[in-house]
């Protein structure tokens, strides 16, 4: 199985409820979706409307909305974003804190052309620095 898949594979289980202790039981699973998962929940949404005959209504917006929805009393079956914004709808009483679950990492690494100098990102103020001074950035 790919690494993708293996994600993806995952992320069906979690949409489908059977890693918590609240099954789903809808015929709609809604999702609130971190815009990043795009790729993989277009994918994988498909086989698992297939397998189960649920269907799946998935909202993608950047994390921080996600977020801001759960926190003004949004319903959804599923939420995917960052642990950090899960934990804190947890302790508002927003979620289950029982039900989080890590589901994937993510990193951000920093890359330059070759032959150009190596930029400062030592500290939080470097990197900073080192951003705002870039010609470009991608």
């Amino acid at each position: 199985m790919k690494t993708g898949n293996a994600l993806a594979a995952i992320v069906v289980l979690l949409a489908a409820g059977l890693t918590s202790s609240h099954p789903v039981y809808a015929d709609e699973v809604k999702v609130l979706a971190a815009r990043v998962l795009k790729p993989v929940l277009t994918e994988i949404a498909p086989e698992y409307e297939r397998s189960t005959g649920h269907t799946v209504d998935i909202s993608y917006e950047p994390a921080g909305a996600v977020t801001e929805r759960i926190d003004r009393g949004e319903s959804a079956d599923v939420a995917i974003v960052q642990m950090p914004s899960l934990v804190a709808l947890g302790v508002r009483g927003k979620i289950d804190p029982p039900t989080v679950r890590p589901i994937a990492r993510s990193g951000v690494s920093v890359g330059i052309l070759k032959g150009e100098m190596k930029p400062d990102i030592s500290s939080v103020d470097a990197f900073t620095r080192a951003l705002l001074g870039a010609r470009s950035i991608a």
